[in-house]
């Protein structure tokens, strides 16, 4: 499970019940009001932006630990498990030196499987080295990314839309990953009564 608290004591509160009821071992937590005092499996970053939690009922112990400034992990033997925050608000030159920190802790994790989440909202651009135009914005959370495009007709649309799917194309094959066409969706928000359908290509 994964969740961003806001900062809201209520809803960090109902947090241990939620897990319970829904018999979930392992929580990534964001913006957590304060960090408890009381719970051993509670793992926070240095800057307690983020926490991963190892739930009491869950049969796997926590083998080890650690943490550093935006991000914190557990490792459940042949699993380690990150959570990541940090903040939108950074330079371009802060991320990176972020993204240097949290890849030196990777690294150095031998013979397990790494699952990285919860990585910093709006950050995208950055973190893809992305050159897109400015009506045209990455959003993220985990492992979903939304391309959000604002154009006042649906040429300019298709224009700034496609050149920007290019753009993370080009990134995703440099770097052998691919898109998921058959999982993508393109949504339309306009009070026009009069629009055309904007065609977008994803993928070659």
């Amino acid at each position: 499970m994964q969740i961003n608290l806001n900062h809201c004591w209520a809803a960090q509160k109902l947090l241990k019940q939620t897990v319970l009821d829904q018999s979930i071992n392992v929580v990534l937590v964001s913006e957590q009001l304060r960090n408890p005092t009381d719970n051993v499996n509670w793992v926070s970053s240095n800057d307690s932006k983020c926490a991963v939690v190892a739930i009491d009922h869950s049969t796997t112990p926590i083998e080890d630990r650690g943490s550093g400034t935006g991000f914190a992990w557990i490792n459940l033997g042949s699993l380690v498990i990150y959570s990541c925050y940090y903040t939108p608000n950074c330079s371009a030159a802060e991320f990176e030196e972020y993204l240097g920190r949290l890849d030196d802790s990777i690294r150095v994790q031998q013979n397990c499987q790494v699952e990285l989440l919860g990585l910093a909202y709006g950050t995208f651009s950055m973190y893809l080295r992305l050159e897109i135009q400015e009506a045209a914005k990455l959003v993220g959370f985990a492992d979903d990314i939304t391309l959000v495009i604002t154009a006042p007709n649906a040429d300019l649309l298709e224009n700034i839309g496609n050149t920007a799917l290019q753009s993370i194309d080009k990134w995703m094959q440099a770097n052998g990953l691919q898109m998921a066409p058959q999982k993508s969706e393109a949504v339309v928000l306009t009070n026009k009564w009069a629009y055309r359908d904007s065609t977008f290509i994803l993928g070659r």
